[in-house]
């Protein structure tokens, strides 16, 4: 989880009203900040690196090898969501 999910899970900190859970905005602010930490970590790694990581393919796993895990990275991802918002 980045610094931008940080952030928006401050925007959503008025998701507990009255002392009860308001789950409507709980779940909008796990899929925000799921998308958003997906894209950055696109953006980082798919652009900004990927320059580096071809020139040092050797110390990597494949392409492919990194595809069939990523419901790993989601499933992590949305972990992490769920103790920052709780």
């Amino acid at each position: 989880m980045g610094i931008f999910g940080v952030l928006l899970v401050y925007l959503f900190l008025f998701i507990k009203e009255g002392g009860r859970m308001n789950v409507k905005k709980w779940i909008i602010a796990s899929v925000v900040i799921l998308v958003v930490d997906q894209a950055l970590g696109w953006l980082i790694h798919g652009v900004m690196l990927s320059d580096m990581y071809k020139a040092t393919s050797e110390l990597w796993r494949s392409t492919a090898e990194m595809t069939s895990m990523m419901w790993m990275m989601i499933v992590t991802s949305l972990r992490s969501i769920r103790c920052l918002l709780t």
